[in-house]
């Protein structure tokens, strides 16, 4: 029995072997898992937004066609009496303010991704299944080489692919293999000469890449090392657990190295991010210390220091010589080092207000 992914996969082939051939796609648009995502012609899937309301009304059916949505959602908008669909905008508007409902529409989240069979959450261990496979998050993408050939298993002579595939099934996490002239190397190609015309401090190939473009008909050399940029999934709440657990020990990391005593520790809300419904985004935390209480959280790739609960400093004195963001009770950290040079600044800062 094939696995959703690889009914996708073959829609995909569908798709660009049609394209090869300057084919019209033969594939269809429609609705599958009763509305909650979208198939189109292009062999790209989408995620629906907020067809649950629809689905309480008027069931959509597992498999559901443009044709079929088209008249569910015209029997829906004449349940909630919304404004009709063939008026001008100005009197649209004023049937607005009056309070009639605009029309439902089908509103699409492209570029989504599924969850593989094999794949696990890692922090509770967990996998997916067609009723949760919305609830996922992606994150942690690093680039990793993998030889073709240990103890276990010897692909030398082989299509890459069949390494692909191999590899990819055999994981928890995702591994999407690179092509091109990134997507292989081997020790035999590295060259550390220096480049000295164009980048003095750089050396030609010093990760032996195999200066050809790659692609998935390549043949595999004896000590060949495959690319993939590796992501894992998460559960939305097991994502977020997981960031927050992984935050606090780092601030943790940073007020003990900083020598700043504290005692209790409060979650609260992203101030940076402002997505209510955000799934991405760690919370930021408010640590009761012996100079009071300091906020610290990330704002993207920056550490946000805020210590107006405290007052009394002025940041821009402070922190005048340096090139980070700063203002009167908050600083931004481009590192854990530059968070915990700050926060001794901070408390002898204090101290010496104080003495």
């Amino acid at each position: 029995m094939l696995h959703f992914n690889e009914l996708l996969s073959i829609r995909k082939d569908i798709f660009f072997n049609a394209k090869k051939e300057n084919k019209s796609s033969p594939l269809h648009n429609f609705y599958i898992f009763n509305g909650k995502y979208y198939l189109d012609q292009f062999a790209q899937m989408s995620e629906t937004i907020e067809i649950e309301e629809i689905n309480k009304f008027f069931p959509i059916p597992f498999v559901c066609s443009d044709e079929e949505m088209k008249l569910i959602l015209n029997n829906y908008n004449i349940l909630i009496n919304a404004i009709p669909s063939n008026l001008n905008y100005a009197d649209g508007i004023k049937l607005i303010n009056e309070g009639r409902p605009e029309r439902k529409s089908i509103i699409l989240k492209c570029g989504i991704h599924i969850p593989d069979v094999n794949i696990k959450c890692p922090h509770c261990g967990k996998g997916w299944n067609i009723d949760n496979i919305s609830d996922s998050v992606f994150r942690n993408s690093d680039y990793v080489k993998v030889p073709i050939k240990t103890k276990d298993y010897d692909f030398t002579g082989q299509r890459i692919t069949y390494f692909w595939n191999f590899y990819e099934k055999s994981k928890s996490i995702f591994y999407n293999p690179l092509i091109g002239e990134n997507a292989v190397t081997n020790e035999k190609y590295i060259d550390n000469t220096l480049m000295k015309d164009t980048y003095p401090s750089l050396m030609k190939n010093a990760n032996g890449f195999n200066k050809i473009d790659i692609d998935d008909k390549y043949i595999l050399q004896e000590n060949d090392n495959v690319a993939f940029n590796t992501r894992e999934c998460y559960h939305v709440e097991c994502n977020k657990k997981d960031l927050n657990e992984k935050n606090i020990t780092l601030f943790k990391n940073i007020f003990n190295y900083a020598n700043i005593n504290y005692s209790v520790i409060y979650n609260i809300k992203n101030e940076y991010c402002s997505n209510p419904k955000c799934s991405e985004c760690s919370d930021w935390f408010l640590f009761k210390t012996e100079i009071g209480i300091i906020k610290i959280g990330w704002r993207k790739s920056v550490i946000n220091i805020d210590w107006s609960k405290i007052g009394k400093i002025d940041g821009k004195v402070l922190f005048k010589r340096s090139d980070s963001t700063h203002d009167t009770y908050n600083k931004h950290a481009w590192s854990e080092l530059e968070a915990i040079n700050d926060l001794i600044e901070l408390k002898e800062a204090f101290f010496a207000i104080k003495s």
